[in-house]
């Protein structure tokens, strides 16, 4: 029975690397260097795995022919059982990346980061969290210059090197008035002297 999946497989490959060869050939012929990767057109691409799916379809036909009732249940059950863990793994990728979009994070970050966790792949969240670090400050420094462009540079920041449309606060003016180094009295001439 294996032999006859290896022989199948190994037709199958023998195949395509048939249907590649006058590609190659019609290169060289013409003089022109071959490509160091195979290039085969998509029509033949797709004529081929179509011939593979049949040829599978076949196989697991005949192969369901020659089981008995047992195997045949425990191939239903092995099927059925791959099903579920599948549906399970979804279930749970679904309900993570859900509870990390009702976080705040991002669609597109939330599907990625819910993968690598139900993989349980370490360098995976790792890698998806320093992107959407990377990309929340982005969005933050946009977000900023964007508000600072609409409403201008926020009371008490002067960007532009002018006057503030807002008053000065007079406590701070004060303070700026006493450290003036002009009007500073010297300590041997004050009355604390």
């Amino acid at each position: 029975m294996a032999d006859e999946t290896k022989n199948t497989a190994t037709t199958a490959n023998e195949q395509q690397q048939a249907a590649a060869a006058p590609i190659e050939n019609a290169a060289a012929a013409e003089g022109a260097a071959v490509p160091a990767e195979k290039v085969v057109s998509k029509e033949l691409f797709d004529k081929k795995i179509s011939e593979m799916n049949k040829e599978n379809k076949r196989l697991k036909a005949e192969l369901a022919a020659k089981m008995t009732d047992d195997e045949k249940a425990a191939a239903e059950q092995s099927e059925t059982l791959q099903e579920l863990k599948e549906a399970r793994d979804e279930l749970a990728r679904l309900k993570t990346e859900s509870a990390l979009t009702a976080a705040g994070i991002s669609a597109e970050i939330s599907q990625k980061l819910s993968k690598a966790i139900i993989e349980n792949e370490s360098e995976s969240i790792v890698s998806v969290i320093k992107d959407a670090l990377t990309a929340n400050a982005k969005d933050t420094e946009a977000r900023v210059r964007r508000e600072i462009l609409e409403k201008g540079s926020p009371s008490g920041v002067n960007v532009s090197g002018g006057s503030t449309a807002e008053k000065p606060d007079a406590g701070i003016e004060l303070v700026k008035s006493i450290a003036k180094p002009d009007q500073c009295v010297p300590l041997e001439k004050s009355k604390w002297f």
